[in-house]
């Protein structure tokens, strides 16, 4: 196994994501997603209570991959949110030299699924190098990461949620307005 970025696993992964309808408040069928990949890399994953706040069919996902080597060590923090603007149902990519495009009905979705695919990857990537045992994984990859998927209820209610604080480090990534 290799902690490089796979490139065609992260195509396959946005492709995947793209197809998923998920309009604000309708995030649950990414969320499902999202957590099956989580767990399958190794990830301990929840959802938070902000679906009753904001009426979603879904709460936040958050998910942790545990440290290994470097215990006690600030988590690597990504986040990225769920929901698409519209036109977002039944969308059909397609690439065309290199380029992803939508077929012209829909929104392509990449805003925030290709944070998502970005963040998925990462997180396979961590998991990859701690079952390979590889020595020289870089000593950030070595910590544990944290993730958050967050709903975008209207007014981006879901956002509000989760605390910040429960997953503090001083390094990370999160979506724009996050």
């Amino acid at each position: 196994m290799s902690r490089s970025i796979n490139k065609e696993r992260l195509l396959d992964t946005f492709l995947e994501l793209v197809r998923i309808d998920s309009p604000s408040g309708e995030e649950a069928a990414v969320a499902a997603y999202c957590k099956a990949a989580l767990e399958t890399a190794g990830c301990t994953v929840r959802f938070d209570d902000s679906a009753v706040i904001t009426g979603s069919n879904t709460g936040n996902l958050l998910a942790t991959l545990p440290a290994y080597r470097v215990q006690g060590a600030a988590p690597l923090f990504f986040s990225a949110h769920m929901d698409t603007v519209g036109p977002c149902r039944s969308i059909q990519p397609s690439i065309r030299d290199n380029v992803i495009y939508s077929d012209g009905n829909t929104i392509l979705g990449g805003d925030d699924k290709a944070g998502i695919a970005a963040i998925l990857e990462v997180v396979r990537c961590l998991q990859d190098s701690k079952v390979a045992g590889e020595d020289r994984a870089h000593p950030r990859c070595m910590r544990s990461a944290s993730v958050a998927a967050i709903i975008r209820a209207p007014n981006n209610r879901g956002s509000d949620k989760p605390a910040r604080s429960e997953y503090p480090s001083p390094c990370g990534r999160t979506a724009p307005g996050e």
